[in-house]
């Protein structure tokens, strides 16, 4: 977690071309906090914290894309092709 966006090229190979369900969308996150919570806890937030955040925001941002991919590109969440 940082000031940059990352984008989680395991969690998109990972959930192509299947439902996006329960056990996806947590197996999905967890490559995400793996992938992309820095290492070191700092003044912000322990490590743990941040593995904790990344893997809540990404079940929550996959389950809202899922459930409404139009809201969620409108919400500036998701990038929307037609």
């Amino acid at each position: 977690m940082g000031g940059t966006p990352l984008r989680a090229h395991l969690a998109e190979e990972f959930l192509n071309g299947q439902p996006v369900e329960a056990a996806a969308r947590k197996r999905a996150a967890a490559l995400v906090a793996a992938r992309c919570v820095l290492p070191a806890s700092d003044p912000s937030g322990s490590r743990a914290y941040r593995v904790h955040l990344a893997e809540t925001l990404t079940c929550r941002a996959l389950i809202e894309a899922t459930s409404d991919p139009q809201r969620a590109f409108e919400l500036g969440r998701l990038p929307f092709t037609s």
